[in-house]
């Protein structure tokens, strides 16, 4: 089988909201805006600033990085020395090194919101000089979410065992102070880079202590996320019953929430975690509750990747007819949206599920059968599939292919 809707049972990691404008953020805008034009010193201006820099954050990028960049440069101007290692600064000095740590901060966060090579490193450059101002031991707050960011960057820079280094030193600095958040966030990622590195245990150690601080904030989204991620552990690792029983928690969870996105995705996995459990009538019955939800949202490529389920579950039924309607009517959706990653899955099965017919007949003696019914038509749906499957880069399906090929 190639692995349908694999891309819905997934670890919830990296999670990216599109930004909407709204007009109570307009009018933070204008106010930030009014802030800064009456503002009567250079640190009530990089105040300013630097909130108007992560109010446009979310909508604009660029801006919100020209906003944080001439924050930095004004409180680069301010008087004062931020270092003085024989007399306590003054407090001129206090002001500026503040004023300094926390812009080059701003620019840091929003170079690694990028989610670019580049600008992740040129994060790391800015977090590096803020870090290096942020030696009071009042500022240990400040410190550990600066030492955080360095593991964030290295995580999506690959470089894991950094990661990890930054990560147990932010929350060793965590430690002594009151934010839960930011505690379960630091393990949070920690679980996400040990998982990156195949240490499933530690990642669900990581996981469940995180989920533990959820639990005490009584953050019910977050328990939830939090377990759809030790579900994803114990799928990994072929456990699909524990999964399973994690996947059902999570269900009750968006049920009461209203969540039907995420309701609808999770009755996905659970068709999965019961299709590999060979439970195939529960595999059946909720992969058409979730179908149902994908297509009231419209969500076409979650329609198509469950039809394709449902294919699955008829042919492992041993009722290829069916398996074959089903697999024709993902394929016409996805001729009709011009989903090229739908049309190859869609070859792929077709072609998965005639061949193997063709295998049958051909064990049965009915070798002319097979070779003028079957195989020609099982030819044409791989190499069809194939085709698309190197076009999009799908390595798993070419492999596939190229076999039954």
């Amino acid at each position: 089988m190639n692995k349908p809707i694999a891309n819905y049972f997934y670890l919830f990691f990296l999670i990216i909201l599109a930004a909407r404008t709204s007009n109570a953020q307009t009018s933070r805008k204008d106010s930030l805006l009014q802030a800064f034009s009456i503002a009567k010193s250079d640190t009530a201006r990089i105040t300013a600033l630097s909130l108007l820099a992560a109010e446009v954050q979310g909508s604009n990028k660029d801006s919100a990085l020209l906003i944080a960049m001439q924050a930095l440069a004004l409180a680069e101007t301010l008087p004062g020395q931020v270092k003085n290692n024989e007399t306590p600064l003054s407090a001129a000095g206090k002001t500026k090194k503040e004023k300094l740590i926390v812009s080059n901060y701003g620019v840091a966060d929003i170079l690694r919101s990028e989610h670019k090579h580049d600008s992740h490193l040129l994060a790391i450059d800015y977090l590096t000089k803020a870090l290096s101002l942020c030696d009071d031991p009042a500022k240990n707050q400040l410190r550990c979410t600066i030492v955080h960011e360095f593991g964030r960057n290295y995580f999506f820079l690959d470089k894991y065992p950094t990661a990890l280094f930054f990560e147990k030193l932010a929350f060793q600095i965590a430690q002594s102070q009151p934010d839960k958040d930011l505690k379960a966030d630091i393990l949070m990622l920690s679980a996400a880079i040990c998982y990156r590195m195949g240490e499933t245990d530690q990642s669900l150690d990581y996981f469940k202590r995180a989920q533990k601080i959820f639990v005490e904030l009584k953050d019910t989204s977050k328990i939830a996320d939090t377990e759809g991620n030790i579900a994803g552990i114990y799928g990994s690792r072929g456990d699909y019953v524990k999964s399973l029983e994690s996947m059902f928690r999570i269900l009750k969870v968006k049920e009461q929430m209203k969540d039907e996105e995420m309701y609808g995705a999770t009755l996905t996995n659970i068709a999965i975690l019961e299709y590999k459990l060979m439970s195939y009538p529960e595999a059946m019955k909720y992969a058409c509750q979730s179908l149902k939800i994908a297509q009231k949202l419209h969500d076409d490529e979650t329609e198509s990747h469950l039809i394709l389920l449902l294919g699955d579950v008829y042919s492992m039924q041993g009722k290829p007819r069916e398996a074959e309607n089903y697999y024709t009517w993902a394929l016409s959706l996805n001729i009709k949206r011009k989903n090229k990653t739908g049309l190859s899955e869609s070859y792929t099965q077709l072609g998965e599920l005639i061949k193997k017919e063709g295998d049958e007949a051909w064990a049965k003696g009915a070798c002319q059968y097979a070779a003028e019914n079957k195989y020609p038509l099982a030819l044409s749906y791989c190499t069809q599939g194939l085709a698309l499957a190197e076009e999009i880069g799908e390595k798993a399906a070419i492999s596939l292919l190229l076999s039954n090929l």
